[in-house]
């Protein structure tokens, strides 16, 4: 059963993935868009985004690190504008 999952993992990730793209950009270089065909092609492109989507999301909540902006630190007066002591 191994090759069904290899075989639809495929599938999502090369077909529907590239089919939905491929809806996309004719639509949008199309004189008049049909929104029922955008949609679908969202459609199309989602269950591979959602599976990307949900392996970062684990790989992040696994490692227990969540991604930060700088380095986490206890707030320290001199990180609110305080004074430092001048004899330390």
């Amino acid at each position: 059963m191994k090759w069904l999952l290899t075989a639809w993992q495929l599938v999502r990730d090369i077909g529907l993935t590239s089919l939905g793209g491929w809806l996309l950009v004719s639509q949008s270089q199309s004189p008049h868009p049909d929104n029922t065909t955008q949609w679908i092609a969202y459609g199309l492109l989602l269950p591979a985004a959602g599976s990307h989507v949900a392996a970062l999301l684990s790989s992040i909540i696994g490692s227990g690190q969540l991604p930060s902006s700088g380095p986490s630190s206890p707030s320290s007066p001199e990180s609110h504008g305080g004074t430092r002591d001048a004899g330390a």
